[in-house]
């Protein structure tokens, strides 16, 4: 196994509890980021390193987590909605259940691999470090409520869910493409940013390195069903599934406006 700057024996602490509730408070610690290819010069303080990645983040010992194995290292910002489901896809019993979703993610994917995102239901922007394959993946949620940036240039690829956090790490130069398509639209489409050497991950999608390639595990697809029913019918199941998204994110027992 490749050299390792700095080992984080970190398995969950008992202080870190998720609510077995489906609707928890949403709670997010987006300063974090990634180095990948030459990262022996790096002047950060690095919270995780081997090989060709490194961690940069504040908090390591709640923001890093190592699935049971310690074959898999997950960083990123997940909220699930279905970790009742998830749970019981593992086996787990949910009043058992101490850990947070970043935890949860690193035991699916231990067993499914790549193939436990179509699992995943919520708001997350995470990568996941294979130690064993040298493989890191970084995926984003269906409908993109987190953000994923990465540098597309360099000996050295950083990845942010902020743009502020990678700004020191790519030109200034402007994408005139899209300067054009946000005067134009008033936003960006695709994968590009008004930056040149920074790309968007799109929702939906999962980013793999070394290779560096970027493949779908979702897609919005038209499924029309229950043609007979009138519009009014239709409108119910609408109101129905709105309040049911609703309630899901509503935070647990506090007060809302």
């Amino acid at each position: 196994m490749a050299n390792q700057k700095l080992f984080l024996n970190y398995r969950g602490s008992k202080k870190q509890k998720s609510s077995l509730l489906p609707n928890p408070l949403v709670e997010f610690a987006s300063n974090w980021r990634i180095a990948w290819g030459k990262t022996e010069e790096i002047e950060d303080k690095t919270a995780w390193g081997e090989g060709q990645i490194a961690i940069i983040c504040s908090n390591p010992n709640v923001q890093i987590i190592l699935s049971p194995s310690q074959k898999l290292v997950v960083v990123g910002d997940v909220w699930l909605n279905n970790r009742l489901e998830l749970l019981g896809k593992l086996g787990i019993y949910s009043n058992s259940w101490q850990g947070c979703d970043r935890q949860l993610v690193a035991q699916l994917w231990e067993r499914w691999d790549v193939e436990c995102l179509p699992l995943l239901a919520g708001m997350f922007a995470f990568a996941v470090w294979d130690r064993e394959r040298q493989v890191l993946r970084v995926a984003r949620d269906r409908t993109g409520a987190r953000t994923l940036y990465y540098t597309n240039v360099g000996a050295t690829r950083w990845i942010s869910p902020q743009l502020r956090a990678i700004a020191p790490y790519h030109s200034r130069a402007i994408d005139l493409v899209a300067l054009r398509d946000y005067l134009c639209c008033s936003f960006v489409p695709g994968d590009r940013t008004l930056w040149q050497q920074v790309r968007e991950l799109r929702p939906g999608a999962v980013l793999s390195f070394p290779d560096e390639t970027i493949s779908a595990y979702w897609e919005l697809r038209e499924q029309v069903v229950e043609t007979e029913q009138s519009l009014e019918w239709h409108g119910a199941r609408l109101r129905c599934v709105l309040d049911e998204v609703v309630r899901e994110y509503l935070p647990a027992n506090q007060p809302v406006c």
